[in-house]
């Protein structure tokens, strides 16, 4: 058995309802590698952030203008032409790169969940550990000495859930 040539797979566009009209966008097949990899990067970014890391630049501005032209397609023009709300059109790109890195299942949740799937409240994102009053390694009875004979002031305790 040999490996078919991957040629002659033919994905769907994606087709997006917006106020009655639907839309038709780049599907899996139409993307490239190269833009799949951002998509990673920015992916990677989001869940740092989640989890209370700062924020960072990940794409160049000229990046980030051929990564939407590229998930977007024609339907980008389409939605400009339509004067769609700003809060539409970034509904639409974010819901194109969630298809994307997670597939269509997720993608239908955040599109028909207007996105509130992809927003973790602050109740949820995991809170940082605080660090003990006893710096790793420190032996009991060594009066929370430093190496550098600095006494170290006890943290206090964090919140507990």
């Amino acid at each position: 058995m040999a490996f078919d040539d991957l040629r002659s797979f033919q994905g769907e566009p994606i087709v997006l309802p917006i106020e009655g009209k639907e839309y038709s966008f780049p599907g899996e097949d139409d993307i490239s590698g190269e833009t799949w990899l951002q998509l990673q990067k920015i992916m990677d970014s989001w869940r740092r952030q989640e989890l209370g890391e700062p924020a960072s630049v990940v794409l160049t501005n000229a990046e980030e203008e051929a990564l939407r032209a590229e998930l977007m397609g024609e339907g980008q023009a389409a939605l400009i032409a339509d004067k769609v709300s700003t809060r539409v059109f970034k509904h639409v790109l974010m819901t194109l790169m969630v298809y994307h890195m997670r597939g269509k299942q997720v993608a239908e949740h955040a599109w028909n969940s207007r996105g509130e799937a992809l927003t973790p409240s602050p109740q949820k994102r995991p809170q940082k550990k605080k660090a003990t009053s006893r710096p790793r390694g420190s032996r009991s009875g060594s009066n929370n000495q430093h190496p550098q004979g600095q006494k170290e002031e006890p943290s206090q305790p964090g919140p507990t859930s």
